[in-house]
Formats: C-alpha cells, structure tokens, sequence
C-alpha cells in the first residue's frame, strides 16, 4: 500500500465529556491528538535540509506567437539566472521520526494510529493485515466491555435502639424500641462499559476509514447489533443507514407494530378492491 496523505475527520457522535473518557480508561491519549502527533512525525520523516547551492541559467519557455511578429505570445516559465538551494535528508529529524513512527506501530493503544503509522513507514500488505486481524479481535471484546454496578434492589428497615420509656408512669422498666432506619438494599449487576464501549468504536470507525478493509467493516456491521443504543446509531451512521432505518433498528417493537399495521392496511385494501369486484 502506498503512504497517503492523512484526512480524517473525527465525528463526535455523543454528548458524553470527552475528558471523562480518558480519565477512567487508563489515561489514554486522545485520538485526535495522537493521529496529530503521527502526522508531525510524517513531515518530519520528510525533513530537508540546505546542503549547498549551484547556480542556474534558464531561458524560459516560451509559448505562441513569436518574438518579433503579430502574433502576442507569453512565457509560460520565466527567464532565470542566478543560484538556488541544494537541499539532502535532514538525518537529524528524521531517524527519531521514524523511531517514534515505530513505537506508535509497535504498541499504541488506537489500532487506526498504528495502521497509520504503518502506512507511513511502508509496511508491507500482509503485515498491515496481520495488524487489522489483531485489532478486530482486541477491539470486538473492547466495544462489548462490561462493568459490575451496584442497582438499588429495594430497602429495609433496620431495627431501633431499645429505651425504656421512663416518662410512663407504672411502666418503669419496661423496653421500647425506637422506630428504625429505612437503609437501600443493593445487588451487583453487569452493565455496559458505556465510556469504553464509544472510544472503542471510535478507533473501529477511523481504522476503517483509513484501510477500507473488509474486516472491519464486519465489526461495524456487528457493532449495529450492539446492547449499547449509541453504539448501534453511531454504526448505522458509519454504514451510511438513514436516521430513521437507525431509529427503528433502535426500537424494535415499534418496527413491529409499523408492520403489523402495514399489513392490516394492504389487506384491508385488498379486501375493499375484492368487494367492489364482486359486486359489480
């Protein structure tokens, strides 16, 4: 595959703090500041610097008409002369560039930041393939994370302090309870990661973009059927589905009931159209 020019546009799907994101998974770096960084590493891959300079003399090229006669003509190049710059690699910028461009291969957290990385460095096909297989494996158990979450179940009524009620007259002694308190009873319950899940389809949708692979396009596909809704409308989108395909792939029971009705209807018309043929 051959390098290509980065034009990613980052799509901000939901309306959950992007800072938030990153703090409760492991402090990533966000993508968009990573994929910037790996663009700074590109032109720094290809840095140039002055090593000399040569002088020139160019005639220009000339072009229609002719010099001396009726016919206006124009320079298409101007006429030059004089010295112009030589310019080589500048090593010193681009080894650690390409250095760096092979750590961000080697081990960042976004999948898409790496195939980048690996285009830039001109990867061979098979090993960016072999990349985008271990990708979609990592980030198909990353998008259907869970988390454990305490959920209120109900509450109780946990028993009173024992008084004796001595303002009683004749009843001296004797125990009374205090009314108790109402505590919340919890269980443990396993619900989507949500923050997890969209950073997840975040680096699926953008490693999609930049390889056009099959394979993940797949994973786009499964993540329609996610249990998460933003995952599935932020899918929909990245397969190109209407707002409304979306919208009833979202509420399935409304689909039903659409084609329920959808059915009465056309064999209500039917039956009118059978009647009137009937009857004539």
């Amino acid at each position: 595959m051959q390098p290509m020019e980065l034009v990613i546009i980052l799509r901000d799907d939901n309306k959950i703090n992007k800072n938030k994101l990153i703090n409760n998974n492991n402090n990533m770096e966000t993508l968009e500041k990573t994929l910037g960084h790996v663009e700074s590493l590109r032109r720094d891959l290809r840095a140039t610097i002055k090593i000399g300079e040569h002088y020139v003399e160019d005639p220009g090229v000339w072009v229609g008409g002719s010099r001396g006669g009726n016919c206006p003509g124009y320079y298409d190049t101007e006429p030059f002369s004089g010295y112009v710059d030589d310019y080589g690699p500048d090593t010193q910028k681009q080894e650690p560039a390409r250095q760096k461009l092979q750590q961000v291969y080697d081990s960042n957290e976004w999948y898409c930041a790496r195939y980048e990385a690996g285009r830039i460095l001109r990867k061979d096909d098979n090993e960016l393939l072999e990349l985008i297989h271990k990708g979609v494996c990592d980030l198909r158990k990353r998008v259907r994370k869970t988390r454990i979450e305490k959920v209120k179940i109900g509450e109780h009524e946990e028993p009173g302090e024992f008084y004796t009620p001595t303002e009683w007259p004749g009843r001296d002694g004797d125990l009374q309870r205090k009314p108790g308190n109402m505590v919340d009873d919890y269980e443990d319950k396993e619900v989507p990661d949500a923050d997890a899940r969209i950073l997840a389809f975040k680096d699926i949708r953008n490693l999609f973009m930049l390889s056009k692979s099959e394979i993940v396009r797949a994973l786009i596909n499964e993540c329609y059927d996610n249990d998460l809704n933003e995952i599935k409308k932020q899918a929909g989108r990245a397969l190109g589905y209407s707002e409304l395909k979306i919208w009833a792939h979202e509420h399935p029971a409304f689909r039903v009931v659409g084609g329920i009705s959808i059915a009465a209807g056309a064999a209500a018309g039917i039956g009118y159209l059978a009647y009137n043929y009937f009857a004539r």
